[in-house]
């Protein structure tokens, strides 16, 4: 028996213009103190650049920085704002009525990003599709500022595998615009590279580019 076709969408770039991770933050920290905390992680910028470290490394650090220490309640409610304006103005409507067109179809349509679910699933909530990102750990209510395994490259093949959404049998249609889509592109039997970066028609009333 065949299983649920999969439609997986990468967020960053793909779906949205921009990066999230770097919007989200100054979106609740403000560009002053914004600024003050992009101080305290040049060393892993710099580390990470020079191939000291890892990404996961790098990410954890920058985590750490932004987001240890804060209120579950807190953040959530900087999420659900977040959506309704940063994520709402930045959305391709291409990519929109691809996800559109796939719940249509009765596929399961996951969103499979390296951005952290703090703010990529109040999006996914909305839609109503499935969510797979970097985990933040949160406990008694606080945010300690660990992740889990950063959902990027093949993380994000292992993640749907164990999900049980991806199997041999599982017909797949992905949509990635960088390298950490590259692993799962290629598992898709129909894979899309960049695939809303096309400017928007004359009759599209989006800011999509």
């Amino acid at each position: 028996m065949q299983t649920q076709p999969l439609a997986a969408f990468d967020f960053d770039g793909t779906l949205v213009r921009g990066d999230s991770m770097w919007a989200f933050f100054r979106f609740v920290w403000g560009v002053p103190r914004l600024g003050l905390r992009l101080v305290r992680i040049i060393p892993a910028l710099i580390a990470f650049k020079a191939g000291w470290i890892t990404r996961q490394q790098a990410k954890a650090q920058i985590i750490r920085t932004f987001v240890g220490g804060m209120p579950v309640t807190v953040l959530a409610a900087h999420a659900a704002a977040f959506t309704d304006t940063w994520v709402s103005t930045r959305l391709r409507s291409a990519g929109l009525k691809k996800i559109r067109w796939h719940q249509a179809q009765g596929h399961r349509v996951v969103l499979v990003t390296a951005s952290l679910d703090i703010w990529t699933r109040p999006w996914a909530d909305q839609l109503g599709i499935g969510l797979i990102a970097t985990a933040a750990e949160a406990v008694d209510g606080y945010y300690t500022g660990h992740i889990g395994p950063n959902c990027y490259g093949a993380q994000k093949v292992v993640r749907l595998e164990q999900a049980g959404w991806l199997t041999p049998d599982t017909p797949c249609w992905a949509y990635g615009d960088s390298a950490g889509d590259r692993e799962l592109l290629a598992r898709a039997t129909h894979a899309f590279f960049k695939p809303f970066h096309h400017p928007p028609h004359l009759s599209d009333e989006s800011t999509d580019a």
